[in-house]
């Protein structure tokens, strides 16, 4: 047991996401997982090219006013325990008069980096998208917090506790593992995931973006936030673009 357990932490410093996306014969690959730290780094950069993809409530996991002021964008990883984190904070801060009067939303995005179990959990909420029928957003944001809650840096992918989870959601399970094996229907949104992990070079998750109602990268930081902190941002954010 001590040496499996000594093997997985080398691992962790080098482990390389590698699966194949059936149907494109694409070959997924990086990203490299660092230790994390419980330090939050709050990054500005005023690079006029610096990568980010604007709101689309078509497209995103949004939860709130697709026409708030302000988006919170987490990229989060259903392997990393410090998302668990976050996920309660932010929770609190959304339904809370920021959330409730509709000025803040929030958004998750596939942001797996850890290991080969991260990538099978982002391919199973993809596929709870698609196949939780007319609730499937509500769904899926309580899969990621279920998710999260029941357990982080797994060796495997919890096929089991899945299915108590999407049973217990009304959420077929048959469907989800058939969609996440073959690949095909959530390739799109995992290449859209990768392609987001490589451009702003994610090692650490929640890596955090916040995105203004006009469409414009305000900041960003790394790692969990506390509700003091968010609503800190979030106050001098909306102060701010009032004085515009």
């Amino acid at each position: 047991m001590q040496e499996a357990q000594g093997e997985k932490k080398k691992k962790m410093h080098g482990i390389i996401v590698d699966a194949t996306i059936l149907t494109v014969a694409l070959l997924i690959s990086t990203v490299l997982m660092v230790q994390h730290s419980n330090a939050v780094q709050v990054m500005v950069d005023t690079r006029e090219d610096r990568y980010f993809r604007p709101i689309n409530p078509n497209i995103d996991l949004l939860f709130g006013n697709p026409e708030a002021d302000l988006f919170i964008v987490e990229y989060g990883d259903l392997e990393c325990p410090y998302c668990k984190e976050f996920h309660a904070q932010a929770k609190t801060l959304i339904k809370s008069d920021w959330g409730i009067s509709g000025k803040v939303a929030w958004v998750w995005r596939n942001g797996f980096h850890i290991n080969e179990t991260s990538l099978k959990k982002a391919q199973t909420l993809e596929c709870i998208r698609l196949h939780a029928g007319e609730q499937a957003r509500l769904a899926a944001w309580k899969f990621i917090e279920e998710s999260l809650i029941g357990g982080v840096m797994e060796d495997a992918y919890p096929h089991d506790r899945y299915k108590m989870i999407m049973d217990r959601l009304n959420i077929p399970f048959n469907e989800v593992e058939q969609c996440r094996k073959e690949g095909k229907d959530i390739a799109p949104y995992i290449l859209q995931a990768i392609q987001d992990v490589r451009k702003l070079n994610i090692d650490e998750t929640p890596y955090i973006q916040f995105i203004s109602g006009s469409g414009e990268l305000l900041f960003e930081s790394v790692g969990s936030l506390t509700t003091a902190q968010l609503e800190s941002y979030i106050a001098n954010i909306l102060q701010n673009n009032k004085k515009r």
